[in-house]
């Protein structure tokens, strides 16, 4: 067999398995009685997301360049306003467009346009929504996962015997010098936790069981709920699901302000967020993310 057609079997193969996830995920739904839901892909788009991809005016027919129009870097406001009129517990499969600067999670885990299913639930608690993941995922593997339970001070202990809660800039920077991460970051506390984790823990996770990572940093998560450790420190209330070193669910209980009758009222929801794409990748036995595309976007 040749390379082109090589490709071309490893594409149809592709384009089969997403359509058999993407039938399972509805039937998932159906059995709970989800309502599936679509919401627009563009959207205003902050000037501070550095994430956005932004779309020329004249495919929007706007002349203002304030505000922004992007492609949709999450389905979540538009989301919220639909549960916010009392349709229940809803989810979507749509498309995500994201920048990253990361060469090396570009090339193996990460596109620039990839798939998400994006699911809400009405007043839902944390352990809840872990339950639900779990559920989805024996519903599409066709089996039970045991999944180990970890939170984020916790494993930074276990893998770099620190308490990521506490520790200052001086901390962290003395500690990537002697892990050897050259990478500077300034005086930004947050982005040097952040490259520690994702260089030296993340890729770690998840390979002897799938692993849920929970309690993490408030300052990282502002929209999710505050809980209290058992070290009397305030987090978030905010889970990922690890398989094999991929970030594969992220879930958190959200706490948003919404206007009902002329009121302003507080609405609990349970989010949860699965990449599509890294799923595929796990059931194909994939080890990058253009494994499993059935198309070649210009942006990756």
């Amino acid at each position: 067999m040749n390379t082109s057609t090589s490709q071309q079997s490893d594409r149809l193969q592709a384009i089969r398995a997403r359509a058999i996830l993407y039938q399972h995920i509805r039937e998932f739904f159906g059995q709970r009685q989800v309502l599936e839901v679509e919401t627009p892909i563009l959207q205003a788009t902050a000037h501070s997301d550095n994430r956005a991809m932004i779309v020329q005016q004249h495919i929007t027919g706007e002349h203002s360049s304030d505000p922004q129009i992007s492609l949709q870097t999450s389905p979540a406001l538009a989301m919220q306003q639909l549960l916010a009129c009392g349709c229940g517990a809803i989810y979507q499969i749509c498309k995500v467009f994201q920048h990253t600067n990361n060469v090396h999670e570009h090339k193996r885990k990460h596109s620039s346009e990839f798939s998400m299913l994006a699911w809400y639930t009405p007043d839902a608690t944390f352990t809840q929504l872990m339950q639900d993941s779990q559920d989805l995922l024996a519903h599409v593997f066709g089996y039970e996962f045991d999944i180990e339970t970890i939170s984020y001070q916790d494993i930074f202990a276990r893998r770099l015997d620190m308490n990521p809660h506490q520790a200052d800039l001086k901390q962290l920077k003395n500690l990537a010098r002697r892990v050897g991460l050259n990478i500077n970051y300034g005086e930004d506390r947050l982005a040097w936790l952040d490259g520690l984790f994702c260089h030296f823990v993340e890729p770690t996770l998840g390979y002897n069981q799938p692993m849920f990572l929970t309690d993490f940093p408030v300052e990282k998560t502002a929209a999710a709920q505050t809980d209290i450790n058992d070290d009397d420190m305030a987090v978030a209330a905010k889970f990922n699901l690890y398989i094999d070193g991929l970030k594969l669910v992220s879930g958190q209980v959200t706490q948003a302000e919404q206007v009902i009758e002329n009121q302003q009222t507080i609405l609990k929801q349970g989010r949860i967020f699965f990449g599509l794409d890294r799923l595929l990748m796990l059931l194909m036995d994939k080890h990058r993310i253009d494994q499993v595309m059935s198309f070649s976007s210009p942006m990756r």
